[in-house]
């Protein structure tokens, strides 16, 4: 859990300045975790005409995921455990179906069936998937943030994603996001280059913001990160 403090400092006619600070809380459940399930159909059928579920339109190679996992626990609370940092593993018995990415993040690169198995404090599940999706062949596109700059206050700072590419030339599909610092208002964030307007700090602060990218037929990257730190 990130818990984010902010606070806008009148200056009069010069505007506000932005104060704020963040930490990193890991917050353990006091119950035990009694068994692992799944927020989907059993078995799950990705790539069937006009489906519709967590995870989008699946319905080509290279496509990227998350599994929607929760844990029940012993006082009652059915609490999500999907990403990594809940300390939850993955695997897949048949890694030419579907492959495990860092970060809890699943890919289709084949179609057949696979189980994918979901273990954490001593628990597991295990879910059946059966994958049709379009065959032909498709290598992922490749995300770049660009690298991490430094600007001051009230800047305009541009991110670009134009070093992304695609293995086949393909046209891409950009997504921005802000994952780290006070939010701020990205311009442009389903282009090749977002922009925003750098808030006025009282030090020097850091925003972090992530780049996916999915070419024409469906295929998408692994996230790319980029670090701005905005000073004074």
């Amino acid at each position: 859990m990130r818990l984010l403090a902010v606070a806008e400092i009148s200056l009069g006619r010069l505007g506000t300045r932005s104060v704020f600070d963040e930490v990193v809380v890991q917050v353990e459940p006091p119950a035990p975790l009694t068994a692992i399930d799944f927020e989907t159909d059993k078995p799950l059928q990705l790539g069937r005409a006009g489906q519709s579920s967590a995870f989008g339109h699946v319905d080509s190679l290279g496509k990227i995921f998350e599994l929607p996992v929760v844990g029940d626990f012993a006082d009652g609370v059915t609490r999500r455990i999907s990403i990594p940092e809940t300390g939850t593993t993955y695997g897949s018995s048949n890694p030419r179906v579907i492959k495990v990415l860092p970060g809890g993040l699943l890919q289709i690169v084949g179609n057949g069936r696979t189980t994918l198995t979901v273990t954490n404090r001593g628990k597991q599940g295990r879910l059946d998937v059966d994958v049709n999706v379009n065959d032909e062949p498709n290598e992922p596109p490749i995300a770049d943030a660009g690298i991490n700059k430094t600007v001051m206050a009230g800047s305009k700072v541009k991110l670009s994603g134009l070093k992304s590419r695609d293995p086949e030339g393909e046209a891409l599909y950009y997504s921005w996001s802000q994952v780290r610092g006070s939010k701020v208002s990205l311009l442009d964030a389903n282009n090749a280059e977002a922009s925003f307007l750098a808030p006025h700090v009282s030090e020097p602060r850091t925003y972090r913001f992530k780049l996916r990218v999915t070419d024409k037929k469906g295929a998408d990257s692994l996230p790319a990160f980029v670090n701005v730190t905005v000073e004074p």
